[in-house]
């Protein structure tokens, strides 16, 4: 079973891959509901919005389609994080320079592992 629902979301008149971790929960009227958020790639930005509006849970495209759509988001995945590593590095470049580096500690270490275990979650760098 997939653990990751994905979906195309209508924004700004464009449709846009988006993916949610699959975490089912008991609403307070007994409903099972996913409370976890969308994360897309609009803008070169990584976002995450709570609700969408005229998706497509089920993929009636062709499978072309679907593929073309998720080869795009993963793109943009890539491009957004590698912007927010170099906005990182240039951060830890100022406080060094400032003799501040320990208000940073051990962030991009901890971000360089983070990001490893993403790139294995979405399937990047594997044989």
């Amino acid at each position: 079973m997939k653990k990751v629902e994905e979906t195309i979301v209508i924004r700004n008149e464009k449709m846009i891959y988006a993916v949610r971790l699959k975490s089912k929960t008991e609403g307070e009227d007994g409903r099972r509901e996913n409370n976890n958020p969308y994360l897309i790639v609009e803008g070169g930005k990584i976002k995450y919005i709570d609700h969408i509006y005229g998706n497509k849970s089920e993929f009636n495209f062709n499978d072309e389609v679907h593929t073309v759509a998720k080869e795009i988001f993963i793109s943009g995945l890539k491009n957004a994080i590698k912007e927010e590593i170099l906005q990182l590095k240039q951060l830890e470049l100022v406080l060094e320079e400032m003799n501040l580096k320990e208000c940073i500690g051990d962030t991009l270490q901890e971000s360089a592992t983070f990001l490893q275990n993403v790139r294995k979650f979405i399937g990047v760098g594997e044989k």
